[in-house]
């Protein structure tokens, strides 16, 4: 495990963008497999061209986090008081970021499925308003931490951390059948 450790240290340090890309995409992929193993429970028949989109899903939400923590660290100029400094930027995070963010990631796996924009409206008003909810169950307290003690080379991955179970979550959410489709089989 140290090995692994030092390697990512080393690739942080040579390939940023390429090394946070790269591990957004796995564990977006590992929240789906886990989605359809632990949730869906669909065993062997485990849907891996479903696991490998959302994997594509994060290869693009990886350079967007790393983006928007760069901008966070232009807006909120370090100060002294650094714990303000960190509310500010979840201020921020969870005020404009976290809002569109959600938005996008449903759009972005919609396309990646091939679906229309009509289904994505759908999955919009059928499951957006849940998925931000449970973020601002789960996200304000990661990311205080991450924004007042996390260097700022490492927070993609700190965050990525409790993304395995976040990532769990939207993948559950991003698949889950249309409540029109539902009910246009049960007629």
């Amino acid at each position: 495990m140290a090995g692994i450790w030092r390697t990512y240290q080393r690739l942080m340090v040579s390939h940023p963008w390429t090394t946070q890309t790269v591990s957004v995409g796995v564990v977006v992929a590992f929240g789906d497999v886990i989605t359809q193993q632990a949730i869906e429970r669909k065993g062997i028949n485990h849907d891996v061209k479903r696991t490998l989109k959302m994997g594509a899903v994060g290869l693009f939400v990886g350079p967007i986090i790393r983006t928007w923590y760069l901008t966070l660290d232009k807006l909120v100029v370090a100060s002294r008081r650094p714990k303000l400094d960190a509310l500010k930027k979840v201020f921020l995070d969870q005020s404009l970021f976290a809002p569109c963010f959600i938005a996008v990631f449903f759009g972005i796996k919609c396309t990646v499925s091939g679906q229309t924009l009509d289904e994505y409206k759908q999955v919009l008003r059928e499951h957006y308003l849940n998925t931000l909810i449970a973020n601002y169950k789960l996200w304000p307290a990661v990311q205080i931490v991450t924004f007042s003690i996390i260097p700022f080379s490492y927070r993609v991955l700190f965050v990525q951390c409790f993304a395995v179970f976040w990532n769990t979550y939207l993948c559950w959410m991003a698949n889950r059948p249309s409540e029109t489709n539902t009910e246009l089989v049960k007629q």
